[in-house]
């Protein structure tokens, strides 16, 4: 009578790993087509670079940046009182960052909802934030 119990339970143990295995699966392949559809990454040189900043810029005509990065990394925002506007609510973040060393330009579409989901509610715009593995560590 035991042999049936113990081959149930290890059924069950099977099924439990095969449904955590398809779900590992799933949120892997989810990120990745998340990231591909919100990152684009592309090695330009500068000029082609400075043409693309330019051309995003010229969009927003003389109006000021709402968030732009200091000479130190950290954010600053910009406060605009724009009266009689409609304001929507914020939907995405658009980056465009360009890299010289590696003549890199970046293009980064952000939900605000992820940006909901980040802790603390503080992003490091720090080049220097500890992420490069390269870095000596203390």
């Amino acid at each position: 009578m035991q042999e049936p119990k113990r081959r149930k339970w290890l059924q069950v143990a099977v099924a439990a790993v095969v449904v955590l295995a398809i779900a590992a699966i799933a949120i892997v392949g989810g990120t990745a087509v998340f990231i591909y559809r919100h990152i684009r990454a592309e090695f330009v040189a500068a000029d082609t670079a400075e043409d693309r900043i330019a051309a995003a810029r010229a969009r927003f005509g003389s109006s000021e940046a709402f968030l732009r990065v200091d000479a130190n990394g950290g954010a600053v925002v910009n406060g605009r009182e724009d009266a009689g506007s409609s304001h929507e609510a914020l939907a995405t973040l658009h980056a465009l960052a360009y890299d010289p060393g590696a003549q890199k330009l970046v293009d980064i579409s952000v939900p605000f909802w992820l940006l909901r989901l980040v802790p603390n509610g503080r992003i490091s715009l720090d080049a220097n934030s500890g992420i490069d593995s390269s870095a000596p560590s203390a």
